[in-house]
């Protein structure tokens, strides 16, 4: 597990909260990491439109948690200035 939260840490700037409680379904874990190496790893988006997804449907959900959990990593993880990210 080590070894993914480094690779994780490395993508995003953090392990989020979701990766820990989802290690209680390994099956599902792996399903689920596997799907998100492609979205971060080999897809055609760049980490910035990502994030700018992950914010649009949080928001869209009414999930404030979700909002400025992509948000912080946004700001922090990737460095991008507060200003950006507030767009």
């Amino acid at each position: 597990m080590e070894g993914i939260f480094t690779w994780v840490t490395g993508m995003k700037g953090n392990v989020p909260n979701h990766f820990e409680v989802e290690l209680n379904s390994p099956e599902f874990f792996v399903a689920k990491l596997g799907a998100t190496k492609v979205v971060w790893e080999i897809g055609e988006l760049t980490m910035p439109e990502v994030q700018s997804i992950g914010i649009a449907v949080s928001q869209a959900n009414g999930c404030a948690y979700c909002t400025e959990a992509f948000c912080t990593i946004w700001n922090f993880g990737l460095g991008e200035s507060h200003d950006e990210v507030q767009k």
